[in-house]
């Protein structure tokens, strides 16, 4: 029975583990391209 929860936990593990750094990959990326894009258009405005 251990064997079996393990064999179908560590799966879940794994991919929750990519889902939740492949979330944060995304985050990080889209608040980068954000500051990017607003930093240039408030320059000329300022």
């Amino acid at each position: 029975m251990g064997i079996g929860f393990h064999g179908v936990r560590l799966p879940l593990v794994i991919l929750l583990g990519l889902g939740v750094s492949r979330a944060l990959f995304f985050a990080a990326t889209a608040l980068t391209i954000g500051h990017l894009n607003i930093l240039p258009s408030r320059l000329p405005s300022c």
